[in-house]
């Protein structure tokens, strides 16, 4: 029901295709919403699968007409993570630059998912180990503006500064945080 103010107030029904059309469009507002906030809390390479299940979980926000397939974690992946977003870089890393890109999401996307975390940490040092780092050339960049960059054009880049640097999660932390969540 809307209201029309004039010089008399009066009551307005909308017409009846209106109601389709309004919640249409609520739906999306909220997966704008689900995906604006999903993207708030990542970073700008890490956030695919957060931002893909947020799309994902909006979807049961309401009704439809018809019932839709859950994607599963393969399609999801293959939506967040084309692989012509990394034709850019050398054969020789592309893949090991998406499994990691592919891991930090899960890491930051999917609760207790600390094995990921860790398979993102090692991919990380065996992609600065063949000389390429998560940086950017600008001297005060923020992390959205970083990307896979060759080490040495990454101003804030010190050659061994990892080494010795555990995994972020020890194999007793995720068994703990396992049984916790069993």
């Amino acid at each position: 029901m809307f209201l029309i103010r004039s010089n008399s107030c009066r009551r307005v029904e909308p017409p009846e295709s209106w109601q389709w059309e309004v919640s249409v469009q609520i739906r999306w507002l909220l997966a704008c919403v689900a995906l604006v906030g999903s993207s708030g809390e990542c970073y700008s390479h890490h956030g695919g699968l957060t931002s893909a299940y947020a799309i994902h979980a909006s979807s049961a926000l309401g009704p439809t007409t018809h019932p839709a397939r859950s994607p599963s974690d393969d399609e999801l992946i293959l939506q967040s993570y084309p692989w012509s977003r990394y034709r850019t870089y050398p054969r020789a890393i592309r893949s090991l630059v998406r499994r990691q890109e592919i891991e930090q999401g899960r890491c930051r996307g999917i609760p207790n998912a600390l094995r990921a975390c860790n398979r993102a940490w090692w991919l990380e040092r065996r992609l600065e180990r063949r000389g390429w780092c998560w940086g950017s050339e600008q001297p005060m960049a923020s992390e959205a503006m970083k990307r896979w960059l060759r080490c040495s054009r990454d101003p804030h880049y010190r050659r061994g500064y990892n080494a010795g640097v555990p995994p972020p999660f020890s194999e007793q932390e995720i068994r703990e945080m396992e049984r916790e969540g069993s």
